[in-house]
């Protein structure tokens, strides 16, 4: 790891039986329309699934493995405040799709005041069998992360851990995208 990169990861931290129904759920659901309403940017329209669309199974499996994911974070940051997701997004990125360079708490950007409360940022990979591509970079290390299915990485939301989506090829990226803050009025519903 690069000095002063505070990304972790980890492998097989999502149950390999809840990834593989959070897949068959996003690759046969209809309601990507319906679950990206209320997203701040057009880019994520019919791409974003909110854990308050997604059937209730899946919704408790999921709340475990927020828990889980949130106790990590504190304990690999050596946080004692708890933190809390404001957003734990089923994601699906097309063939061709990549993101720039950007900081999850989008430090410098005028036009997105809203995410200045973001302290972390997490992306859980669901699938990496049937795309090439989209790796998460981060500019200041020169460092990748590849998607391996069931896999977390975590970073802090600021501008020093500035990250990117390479290129998808092939078929599509199923994530799940989480950002965390100390501000308990934001943490997403699950409900």
């Amino acid at each position: 790891m690069p000095e002063n990169c505070k990304v972790f990861y980890i492998n097989d931290f999502i149950d390999g039986s809840l990834s593989a129904a959070l897949l068959h759920f996003a690759k046969n659901t209809s309601l990507w329309s319906e679950g990206s309403k209320g997203q701040s940017h057009h880019a994520w329209k019919d791409r974003s699934i909110s854990p308050k669309h997604l059937p209730k199974f899946i919704g408790v499996g999921l709340a475990e493995v927020y828990r889980n994911l949130q106790q990590e974070i504190m304990i690999r940051h050596g946080l004692n405040e708890t933190i809390y997701a404001d957003t734990f997004n089923l994601c699906r990125w097309y063939p061709g799709s990549s993101q720039p360079a950007h900081s999850d708490n989008m430090e410098g950007k005028t036009d997105a005041p809203k995410h200045k409360h973001r302290s972390y940022g997490s992306v859980i990979y669901l699938n990496d069998d049937d795309y090439s591509g989209g790796e998460t970079f981060y500019k200041n290390f020169n460092f990748m992360v590849r998607p391996v299915a069931n896999m977390v990485a975590c970073h802090p939301a600021d501008v020093l851990h500035s990250h990117g989506v390479k290129k998808v090829t092939g078929n599509i990226r199923y994530t799940i995208a989480s950002f965390w803050t100390f501000d308990k009025s934001k943490e997403v519903n699950f409900s």
